[in-house]
């Protein structure tokens, strides 16, 4: 159902899409993380992940480590990056960038005035250069264009 309504709103893709693709990406991440494999999973390990994951959307724009927030958690890096993997199918930096991309995304629509080396700043990219090669690579398009409208079919989670 949730993969529906995300490929409605790609085809839609009026004002509201952006947000509502966000949304759905979001619940789709939560749900991952809830209803993975029940045999496999362990309710430590599952609490874990959902605490890093709120600790990633409360800290994005941050400089955040694996291995700062494995001290956070009083687990290893290693343990950490395993069950982070497991329970959401994402790694640790992935799940990051992805969802620092997905901030950026919604700062450019938004914010149409802020300048591309600022979002990327405040959205936890050292290097505006690397933000952009990341952004085009995720969603086909430049955050300049995507700022501008073109290209959006091409926009959020495939």
């Amino acid at each position: 159902m949730i993969f529906t309504m995300i490929e409605w709103e790609y085809q839609k893709n009026d004002s509201l899409s952006i947000h509502a693709l966000k949304t759905y990406t979001e619940q789709l991440l939560l749900l991952m993380v809830r209803n993975g494999n029940e045999k496999k999973r362990e309710s430590e390990g599952n609490a874990i992940v959902e605490k890093t994951v709120k600790y990633i959307q409360e800290n994005y724009m941050n400089d955040i480590k694996l291995s700062s927030v494995a001290k956070l958690m009083n687990v290893s890096a290693e343990h950490l990056s395993r069950i982070f993997k497991k329970e959401t199918g994402f790694g640790f930096n992935e799940y990051l960038t992805l969802y620092r991309l997905q901030r950026a995304e919604y700062i450019l629509a938004n914010e149409p005035g802020r300048a591309i080396g600022e979002i990327a700043y405040c959205c936890g990219f050292n290097d505006s250069n690397y933000f952009s090669y990341k952004f085009k690579q995720r969603y086909g398009i430049s955050p300049t264009k995507a700022r501008n409208g073109i290209g959006v079919s091409a926009r959020l989670v495939e």
